[in-house]
């Protein structure tokens, strides 16, 4: 997994590329997602959280997934944070809806789309309501696939809301499956770069 640049955009809770398939409907599907950062910012200022720095942050969503129908899930996430030397906090709750347009292989390429409504703590994010919107992409080649997903997020209350109209991100993954058990893959994330200097971490 790689950073090349700072993707504000890229939710720190849930490193997910999400590739054309659905759950189908009536399907339920709970996880349990967790990270731990090693090597981080040492300050709040900048990074995920503008209270809390980033190093020995450990974070967990809990996410319940629900097929409404054929094309169409639903899922609900309950976030948690674990700041170097603090206590488990609740750092907020999200909301989605992600579905996919024409049969498999009907497109040139698979399309999907994916909304998203986020509240955070103000503890934790000082942009406590966010909406984001990704299109979805995919593209099997034999036993390769390469997926991409682009993020419009936007600030509808809190700190950054007036600073532009949209956060962009990228998330890309190019895997092959080895076995119906055993997939390799690698996965990219970013965003446009800028003139600014950034430290490294999330």
């Amino acid at each position: 997994m790689f950073l090349p640049t700072q993707a504000k955009a890229v939710d720190p809770y849930e490193f997910q590329i999400y590739g054309y398939a659905t759950q189908g409907k009536g399907v339920f599907s709970p996880q349990l997602l967790n990270s731990f950062v090693p090597y981080g910012r040492t300050e709040g200022d900048g990074g995920t959280s503008g209270t809390f720095a980033s190093q020995s942050m450990m974070r967990t969503a809990i996410e319940l997934e629900y097929g409404l129908t054929k094309k169409i899930d639903f899922a609900t996430y309950l976030n948690f944070a674990r700041p170097a030397g603090e206590d488990v906090q609740f750092a907020g709750a999200k909301a989605r809806l992600r579905g996919r347009f024409a049969e498999k292989g009907v497109l040139p390429i698979d399309l999907g789309w994916y909304i998203e409504l986020e509240q955070w703590q103000r503890s934790i994010n000082g942009d406590v309501l966010e909406l984001e919107f990704k299109p979805t992409m995919q593209k099997d080649i034999g036993r390769v696939s390469i997926i991409a997903n682009f993020s419009f997020e936007k600030v509808v209350r809190g700190e950054s809301k007036s600073d532009q109209l949209f956060e962009v991100g990228y998330a890309t993954e190019v895997s092959y499956q080895k076995s119906n058990r055993l997939r390799f893959g690698i996965q990219f994330y970013g965003g446009p770069g800028g003139g600014q200097k950034h430290e490294p971490g999330a």
